[in-house]
Formats: structure tokens, sequence, C-alpha cells
């Protein structure tokens, strides 16, 4: 299926080449290129990770305090998916999936899925608007499994599913009344791993618990063989409440809100075939489990709680809150409406997750300045391999090694970041 309104300027994102090297501090999109610097690496006793066995027969890793291993970054190109002629090439980039040699960006506005080059090279075009077979009406998220992409389309519930070489396979209905409407990774055995939060509507709000959760369906053939199994990855968060009521802006309107106390720990996954890594609890911890979410291995690394400070309070009101509420109008809160806002004792010690096609394990930590995140990369038998300072999590990884990071502007433009993986 041919491109549907596009008009790139001669096939090329505007995109910049350096292949310089720098000691970090990039705002979200430098590329790690080689590992551990030379002399960097501690190897104090106090850094020596304790491998034991438990009793259940999972394999934990910990850490008293992490290796002081500074890891350098390269900078080899980065795209703002402006053409060449200044015009807006995209309509709300929401995903992206990462291939062999390419990256598959979900064009949600369009109805399309672009693939691209590290450099910016629009290679492929395909998928358009409509109810027809391949079509796509309001595509969210998108997952690739070998040599198949998978495209969750809300408008017509179902999954869409193309080759990578942008030819149309088959269509799947979701499974029975379910809205997966999340984030969402295809198993070897084309089982359905599906995570998200309650409630997803507030009639369920008395009848959840815990707020969130990770479902493996039955895959395309067997949706109708059995529930989904609500994989045991959530138990520390069952504590966590759900506070609801109405917030007023200066200019006068007025939102529902609810959730849990700001700053509360929040569930974090990532998923390729064979393998889940998840984050469920507020300290520096995560467990590696294989696809029937039975954990295998967990790490723990120093836990050292960051409050919430008044810094805190106020970056959640100048940076996110903005975000969160003034998506469709202003929305500068009120003094009486700020106060109603609950805040959680300490800021989670982990902010995300994400597995490469190596299996290492990429973990976004809250740094001690508020808003601040760094990187920290382990091996994925749990052995710590060196922190970004200064970086976010990247948000898509190709099978010859580029990564790629993302970067959301405050004039609501994204900037994307491409760069290669040292061995």
């Amino acid at each position: 299926m041919g491109a549907v309104g596009y008009r790139y300027a001669g096939g090329r994102i505007r995109a910049r080449r350096t292949g310089t090297i720098r000691n970090v501090r990039l705002a979200m999109g430098v590329i790690l290129t080689g590992m551990v610097a030379a002399g960097c690496a501690d190897r104090s006793p106090a850094s020596e990770p304790v491998v034991e066995t438990l009793p259940s027969g999972v394999r934990r890793v910990s850490y008293a305090r992490l290796p002081e291993r500074a890891m350098t970054v390269a900078e080899i190109a980065r795209w703002d998916l402006w053409g060449e002629t200044g015009e807006y090439l995209f309509n709300s980039p929401i995903d992206v999936a990462g291939g062999p040699t390419s990256f598959f960006l979900l064009d949600t506005g369009n109805r399309q899925v672009v693939e691209l080059s590290p450099a910016g090279d629009v290679r492929r075009v395909f998928g358009r608007e409509g109810s027809g077979p391949g079509e796509l009406r309001s595509p969210l998220h998108l997952a690739r499994t070998g040599d198949r992409l998978w495209i969750s389309d809300v408008g017509n519930r179902r999954f869409s599913i193309y080759g990578l070489d942008g030819a149309y396979i088959d269509d799947t209905p979701w499974p029975g009344a379910s809205r997966l409407v999340g984030t969402f990774r295809v198993t070897s055995t084309g089982d359905i791993l599906h995570g998200g939060q309650w409630p997803l509507t507030r009639a369920q709000l008395a009848e959840q618990d815990p707020l969130f959760y990770l479902a493996l369906f039955p895959g395309p053939g067997r949706w109708e063989q059995g529930a989904p199994v609500h994989l045991d990855t959530v138990a520390t968060m069952h504590g966590a409440r759900w506070i609801e009521y109405t917030i007023r802006s200066r200019e006068g309107a007025e939102r529902y809100w609810g959730g849990a106390p700001i700053f509360s720990p929040r569930f974090h996954w990532a998923a390729d075939e064979e393998t889940i890594v998840t984050v469920t609890g507020a300290g520096y911890r995560f467990e590696v489990r294989d696809v029937s979410g039975r954990i295998r291995l967990e790490v723990v690394g120093p836990d050292e709680p960051i409050p919430v400070t008044e810094a805190w309070r106020r970056f959640y009101f100048d940076v996110i809150a903005p975000r969160e509420l003034g998506r469709t109008e202003p929305f500068t809160l009120t003094s009486d409406s700020r106060a109603r806002f609950e805040f959680a004792d300490r800021v989670p010690a982990l902010e995300g997750i994400a597995l490469d096609p190596q299996g290492r394990i990429w973990i976004a930590v809250t740094a001690a300045e508020a808003g601040g995140y760094d990187l920290d990369l382990f091996g994925p038998e749990g052995g710590y391999r060196g922190r970004i300072a200064g970086q976010g999590l990247p948000a898509a990884f190709t099978g010859d090694g580029h990564v790629l990071f993302r970067q959301v502007q405050a004039d609501g433009n994204d900037l994307w970041w491409v760069g290669l993986v040292g061995n």
C-alpha cells in the first residue's frame, strides 16, 4: 500500500551526523558507543555483587553500591522529523520499533508506518486509512516479532500484521471484549503480552486490585480457548491507592483528575519474544522473567531514597502537570487545586526499563536533582556494565546495534537521536 499524504523532501529527514564523542549531559538522544572508559572501572570489594540462589530457585544479584563505571557516548545523527523544505513530515508519531537495520515509526495521524534508516533516509512507507484488509483507523502501538510487524489498531479493534518489507500479511481481531490500547509484545509462541493500569473505567474503580497488571492473551486462532492469564508481576503494587477529584484552572476550565498520589511507584515492563523484565516497586530492583511471568533473576541495587522535596513538587507542577493537563487548552492550576494533590513520601528509584536485541537491560534511574535521570546498563544475567549520566531511556534498537532516543520538546515537536552501541 502506497504512501498517502506525505510530502518528502528528497526522501530524507533533516539529519546531522557528528560522529563526536561526548561525556554525556546531552539531552535525551546521545548514544552509547564505548563501554567502560579506560581506568574508570571501580573494582573495590564494596562494589562487587553478592550472588545467591533463593529457596524459590530465583537467582538474586545484589549491589551494596554500583561500581563507578562512567560510559562515553557518541552522537551519530539527529533527526527532528522536518523535511529539508521546512515542512513537518509526520502527524503524531506515537510509537517506534526496531528492525534488523531500520526503525519503523508509527505515524498515527496519517495511519501509516514509515521505515527509516539510522541516518534518516525514508526507505519505505506503508499502510493507509480505512477498515479494509490492512487498513488503519486509529493505530496506537506496534511491535516487531521475527520478520513481522504487528500494529494495534483501536479504531478497527484488531491487529494488522505486515512483513518488514511493508507487505500486508493478515488482520486478527482483538480477543473478545478486550481493549488492547496499551503497549504490547508478541511472544515466540504467538501469544500477546499486554500491560496496563486499573481502573479501565471509573465504574471499575472499586473492583480492581491492584492498580497495574500484565496479562498474557492466547495467540490468534486460540483467543477463545481461555481467559487471559494475569501474570503475578505486581505484588508490591497492591498497596497503591487510587484517588479522584475535580481540579480547576485559573482560566476557569474544570477537569476530572484521578490517579495514585504523585510520584507513587509505577509498573514498568519490557519484553522480547522470550523474556520479560519488570519494575514493580519504589526501590532499585528489577526482575527478569520467562514469558509465563515466572521470575528467574532478581537484581537489587543500592536503595538510597530520594525524598519528595519542594523542588520535586515544583517540577511536577511546572513541567509534568502542564504536559498532562494542557493538551488541548491552557491549564494553569489554581492554588486551591495544587493544594489538593497528594504526593508520595519518596520518588521511585527507577523510572523505566528497556530490553535490547542482545538481551541487555537498560534502566532509567532517578537522579537526586529534581527532574533528572541517568541510564544504567546491565547484562542479561545482572552484571553491571556502567552508567550514562543525564540520559533517558532508549526508544528502540536495531539488530545491527543502532540505538534510538526520543526527546519531547517544549513546543511539542520530537527530536530523535541515533547512534551505535559499543561492544
